[in-house]
């Protein structure tokens, strides 16, 4: 019933959706998010996939005419092209009458990783894969603006998973040490995540185990402890 779409398109070649398909789409789905007029937003569908209803309004800055839901795509497949496991579109339609496209993903199936760690007894291992994503997702211009745990999911091999793909944005190159310091702050800034951060002898430890999986290398490794003590109190208290 509904159409295929190859994920590289311009917004011309978007296919609609009608009231009609809309409404079979997420026929005894469950509602994960609603509007504020009650209408649902995010649902789980029948068959497990996320079907999400996303502005096709453009973005700002240098992708001003590129629409919101494209983004989204094109973060997964870039994400993915880096070795990250990702989300899996599957369609994206334009939803009849309205300003908004749709979404279909296939979700990253596991655990949060806040809800992994909360409570648990501190763990090494995952301390470092963490660390190895960072550096790695770093290494490769990635920055994850919307970086806390929950954000993470652990899969039942021990992959970490990104999800919340809208929280990035991509530059030329690696990251600068500022860059890479500024990124710490949203994971320093939640109790639960800074917790585990600092699980393993302190934010100083983590930092250590971080740069010796990036690029840094020696003399900017150390800048960027420098900087991480300097720009974040709250990595202070824990250091």
């Amino acid at each position: 019933m509904f159409r295929p779409l190859p994920l590289r398109m311009d917004d011309d070649a978007i296919p609609t959706l009608s009231e009609e398909e809309w409404a079979a789409m997420i026929a005894g789905a469950s509602i994960l998010v609603v509007r504020r007029d009650g209408s649902p937003k995010v649902v789980l569908s029948a068959t497990g996939r996320i079907v999400k209803q996303i502005s096709s309004a453009p973005c700002g800055g240098m992708l001003a005419r590129e629409p919101r839901s494209l983004r989204f795509v094109r973060h997964i497949e870039r994400l993915r092209a880096m070795g990250e496991t990702v989300p899996r579109v599957e369609r994206l339609y334009a939803l009849a009458g309205t300003s908004l496209h749709v979404l279909v993903y296939v979700p990253v199936a596991g655990t949060s990783l806040r809800e992994t760690v909360q409570g648990a007894t501190p763990s090494p291992p995952l301390l470092r894969r963490f660390a190895r994503t960072c550096a790695r997702l770093h290494d490769g211009g990635a920055i994850f603006r919307a970086g806390h745990l929950d954000n993470y999911i652990v899969t039942e091999d021990g992959t970490l998973a990104l999800i919340d793909v809208h929280g990035f944005g991509f530059t030329f190159g690696s990251l600068s040490v500022f860059r890479r310091a500024r990124s710490f702050r949203i994971v320093l800034k939640h109790e639960v995540d800074r917790a585990f951060v600092a699980s393993s002898g302190g934010v100083r430890a983590f930092l250590d185990l971080y740069v010796r999986e990036s690029s840094l290398g020696a003399l900017r490794g150390g800048a960027l402890r420098l900087l991480v003590w300097m720009m974040h109190p709250a990595a202070r208290e824990a250091w």
